[in-house]
């Protein structure tokens, strides 16, 4: 096996982690609401299903540590990537994004590893804020920090036009639902943060799909180049 081969074989397996880590974390949200019933997510926000009594909130918790391995995965597959362009420029901007979804990943990890205090999206009255609290909005923090230069930054990246299209519509939904309620005159911090997180994941999903045919149709240039090499 050349070289070139043994690198395709570990970029799709990675692949296949994040992809197969994303989707697991998108089904336990999903899950979350029919587990937990009493939490409306109009007004609830997700983190507070790791709160739940017996699995759901277990499944919670591993579900933000899966995610965290997803966007650690989506960050190398980058990192591996092969990038057509400026040979000073897009290694530069494919590093930075690198290190953007890997902070990503740390904030998805400490939002697992020290749970929400609030309900509905508030401190309960006459309560105050815990160090796990302070550590949990810095973990959320992180997360929404890196999504939107992450995904201004993709767009710069050399990717299929239609991923360009739906990292545009993707950063257009997430800023939107913050003035779209306040005009609505609409409090529901959980249908904010779920439009959010729905974009991110789309997001990530449209940008391993991208990666996976830069990755496909370098690995085709590869196996042209070594036929033609073979046969001089």
């Amino acid at each position: 096996m050349s070289p070139v081969d043994d690198r395709v074989r570990q970029s799709v397996l990675i692949h296949r982690v994040a992809i197969a880590s994303l989707s697991w974390f998108v089904l336990t949200v999903v899950l979350e609401h029919f587990l937990v019933p009493e939490l409306q997510p109009a007004r609830h926000t997700i983190s507070e299903y790791a709160n739940a009594r017996g699995g759901a909130g277990a499944l919670m918790v591993a579900g933000f540590l899966i995610w965290a391995a997803s966007l650690a995965t989506t960050a190398l597959l980058i990192l591996r990537a092969h990038l057509q362009g400026p040979a000073g420029v897009m290694p530069a901007l494919r590093n930075v994004l690198f290190a953007l979804l890997l902070v990503a990943a740390v904030g998805a990890m400490v939002v697992a590893l020290f749970p929400t205090q609030t309900d509905a999206g508030l401190l309960p009255a006459a309560s105050l804020e815990s160090d796990t609290q302070r550590l949990h909005a810095l973990g959320s923090d992180l997360i929404q920090l890196s999504f939107y230069p992450a995904v201004l930054l993709s767009l710069i990246l050399p990717t299929p036009r239609w991923f360009s299209i739906v990292a545009v519509a993707v950063l257009v939904i997430a800023v939107a639902v913050v003035p779209a309620l306040a005009v609505l005159d609409v409090e529901a911090p959980g249908v904010r943060q779920r439009v959010q997180l729905a974009a991110g994941c789309g997001w990530q999903f449209a940008l391993l799909a991208a990666s996976r045919s830069a990755a496909a149709a370098a690995s085709s240039t590869a196996a042209a180049e070594n036929i033609e090499a073979s046969a001089q």
